[in-house]
């Protein structure tokens, strides 16, 4: 009713045009769109136009306008990619689990004078529990509909860096506004318009925080073997994991074109 009644004050007669043009930022675009049809819709991008048809302004006061359109209009499918997001969030939360298990055994049961290999351990295992951690918080938020992006709680503690991260999005999405095409835009700027923030995001959490806390646990656990000092456990260890690999790496699915 605030917005209405500024327009209203600019344009007595606001109600007798058919068309209404609107220009703002995010995330109050959002928020007018929500109050106009009484739904939720994922944030818009820079330069993204939202066409709302109603039959009066009585239907837009009440929340019972129709989003007509979107452009640019892409269908990331992120209702199903919310479900794999979870899925990952699982999982990385019993990895979690298991990696503390192992870290508070390690440190309960080890005797008073450490080995190299128990240390290598302790480090590997904490950093990957900590890595693991982040991750299910990050796949948390990530797990959320899109539509409640734009009003999540900003960090207080970390407000310049959160700032400075806010300005490089607004440099992405200013650089992605400007492109003529998914083709034109460089490698950084394609999957953010192919394939949506949400599954760009998941990959990146994958990429820099899922693969290597993966890793750091499996280092931990080989400083674990190493450390046990018996020939027979650390070469029966190397085997099944270079079986476990290999097989894994042959049945890994190819689902590209070519």
């Amino acid at each position: 009713m605030t917005l209405v009644e500024q327009a209203r004050a600019v344009v007595p007669d606001l109600w007798q045009h058919s068309g209404i043009l609107l220009v703002g930022h995010e995330g109050r675009l959002s928020d007018l769109v929500a109050e106009l049809t009484g739904s939720r819709i994922r944030p818009l991008g820079h330069g993204e136009v939202v066409c709302i048809q109603a039959d009066s302004p009585a239907d837009c006061i009440g929340g019972k306008a129709r989003l007509h359109f979107r452009y640019p209009a892409f269908d990331h499918q992120e209702d199903p990619l919310r479900s794999k997001v979870q899925s990952k969030m699982t999982v990385s939360t019993f990895l979690a689990g298991f990696v503390f298990t192992a870290l508070s055994g390690l440190l309960l049961l080890a005797p008073g004078r450490w080995t190299l290999e128990q240390v290598i351990a302790v480090i590997a295992l904490a950093s990957s529990l900590a890595l693991f951690v982040a991750c299910v918080y990050i796949y948390d938020q990530l797990g959320m509909p899109a539509g409640f992006w734009t009003d999540a709680a900003r960090p207080r503690l970390w407000a310049r860096f959160f700032e400075r991260t806010e300005r490089r999005r607004e440099e992405r999405w200013h650089a992605i506004a400007t492109v003529d095409s998914v083709e034109a835009a460089d490698e950084d700027l394609r999957p953010w318009l192919q394939d949506g923030a949400r599954y760009h995001l998941m990959l990146r959490t994958s990429r820099l925080l899922f693969t290597p806390a993966t890793w750091l646990a499996l280092v931990g656990f080989l400083a674990l073997i190493k450390g046990t000092g018996d020939l027979r456990v650390v070469v029966g260890a190397a085997i099944g994991m270079l079986i476990a690999g290999g097989f894994a790496l042959y049945r890994r699915p190819h689902l590209g074109a070519d």
